[in-house]
């Protein structure tokens, strides 16, 4: 039930922006220009269960928030994203966790949303930390793991 309310306001959301736009009415500031969600596991050494969510705005106000949970030693960490770049499927995070985390208080993800169905597998880097401040416009050569059990959307 939840997830048919959550489709309907998506769909009468959708509509009432296109009727904006076909009535040659402005799209507001506010409007979200590029989004990435997500949850899923991936495995590189533990398993680690991973849920985001970021949006950028047309004003380029970005925000967006994260958890962390690793399955074998149950550490859960929670972090706020301050920067999303989006180019076609793909999505750079940065963000700062939450709690501090010691000497590497920075995070850095990225996600790539290969489409739908079971041959549609999407794609993640690790989930990086450092101890200098980082920017999603930046370049990162990241390698990519297949995430599993969960779904990405980038748009």
């Amino acid at each position: 039930m939840n997830r048919f309310i959550i489709m309907f306001a998506s769909i009468v959301g959708a509509a009432l922006l296109f009727a904006q736009l076909a009535n040659g009415q402005d799209v507001p500031d506010h409007a979200i220009s590029a989004s990435a969600h997500g949850g899923y596991f991936a495995t590189y050494g533990a398993t680690r269960r991973i849920e985001f969510t970021a949006n950028r705005d047309r004003l380029n106000n970005q925000r967006g928030q994260g958890s962390f949970f690793n399955v074998t030693n149950g550490l859960k960490v929670h972090f706020t994203i301050d920067c999303l770049r989006v180019e076609g499927n793909v999505a750079t995070m940065t963000g700062i966790w939450d709690d501090g985390q010691g000497n590497f208080p920075y995070v850095l993800l990225r996600v790539v949303d290969n489409g739908e169905g079971k041959r549609a597998t999407d794609q993640v880097s690790r989930l990086y930390t450092t101890s200098e401040p980082l920017s999603c416009n930046d370049t990162f050569d990241l390698p990519l793991f297949e995430a599993f059990g969960g779904n990405i959307q980038v748009k």
